[in-house]
């Protein structure tokens, strides 16, 4: 039963045109996702929210790349809860924060995050029980239940740490850490490079490169033994307009005797320069002796919003001037060559 929640763990190491731009200080959103394997369908519900200490200018920009191209710092907060066809009794939470910080002055970058997985299943043996009764004892569920007592009262944690250096304002060079752990006795640690790089086209065309590489190793104190293991992810994004992007990325992990191979497709467009609506669709397939498949849909609403100045600073310092600065319509196409941002764009004269 220690497989399946290793390769649970592994799979959560890597998921119309405006007349003027609004810029934004804060985004929330909402989220839908369906997973379907070959005995169990599960659903998620999650909320997510992100505050941004300075206004994110989104100019010319793809919407999607602008806090990235702008280094723009913040923190985020979400919550997820799971649901499965087969037991109404157990439920799965995930309650995460992060930080993402870029350095203005400085090439200096930093992230981290931290995930807390909870699972509930008061009421699980009394489901065993009915089940059971209902087939005679013809089926047998001590599988489920040996599972059952392995997450009994039993929290995953994933940390991860990464830092590094920008080169440009388009370039990110860095490197990163993960611990998960997987019950009280099991801990993975990863660690290796990553980098991330946004080709600009001309204003609102572009590239979302990237790539990082693992390498693992997994500690057991219940049976004194350690496993070793790798990973790796890609991704690629194109941006047709500031509005809409097609993407894919691909996700391969192995530690001791299990594999987690994952394709992802997805689209994102918005409506406004504030309000978007995005979809993917990932297939997971995980070799733990026999293979899982797993199918995932997933459909995303969000919504960001203005502050008007920096979260750090008073409403009549330099600083928030700065911030309340808005984009009027009448610079239209035009900022992105003529502003901070020229450099970035290979199109413009």
């Amino acid at each position: 039963m220690k497989k399946i929640l290793v390769a649970t763990a592994l799979s959560q190491l890597f998921f119309l045109p405006s007349v003027g731009y609004a810029d934004y200080q804060g985004e929330l959103s909402i989220s839908y996702d369906r997973a379907e394997m070959s005995a169990l369908e599960t659903d998620t519900g999650r909320v997510k929210a992100a505050f941004y200490i300075d206004p994110v200018v989104t100019g010319g920009l793809p919407l999607g790349e602008a806090s990235f191209l702008g280094r723009s710092s913040h923190v985020g907060f979400g919550y997820a809860e799971t649901t499965n066809s087969e037991f109404d009794s157990v439920k799965v939470t995930d309650a995460s924060v992060g930080v993402e910080y870029f350095g203005k002055a400085t090439p200096i970058y930093f992230a981290f995050d931290y995930h807390r997985l909870s699972t509930d299943i008061d009421g699980l043996d009394e489901e065993i029980d009915e089940l059971q009764a209902e087939a005679n004892g013809s089926i047998e569920l001590n599988a489920i239940e040996e599972l059952a007592d392995d997450i009994d009262g039993n929290d995953q944690t994933f940390f991860t740490l990464a830092g590094g250096a920008l080169i440009g304002d388009n370039l990110l060079v860095g490197g990163k850490w993960n611990r998960v752990s997987v019950d009280k006795y099991t801990d993975i640690d990863s660690i290796g490079p990553m980098v991330r790089y946004v080709a600009m086209f001309g204003p609102g065309f572009a590239v979302n490169l990237e790539g990082e590489y693992t390498v693992s190793r997994l500690s057991d104190s219940e049976s004194d033994s350690d496993g070793e293991g790798s990973g790796a992810r890609t991704s690629i994004d194109f941006y047709f307009s500031r509005q809409f992007s097609l993407g894919a990325e691909y996700r391969f992990s192995e530690i001791e005797d299990i594999e987690n191979t994952t394709a992802e497709f997805r689209a994102k467009i918005y409506f406004t320069d504030n309000l978007s609506l995005g979809a993917s669709y990932a297939m997971t397939e995980v070799e733990i002796g026999p293979n899982v498949d797993k199918d995932v849909y997933s459909i995303e609403f969000a919504y960001r919003f203005g502050v008007g100045r920096s979260l750090l600073s008073t409403p009549d310092s330099p600083k928030a001037k700065q911030g309340r600065g808005q984009t009027s319509s009448s610079e239209g196409g035009s900022l992105a060559c003529k502003g901070k941002y020229k450099h970035l764009f290979s199109l413009c004269n």
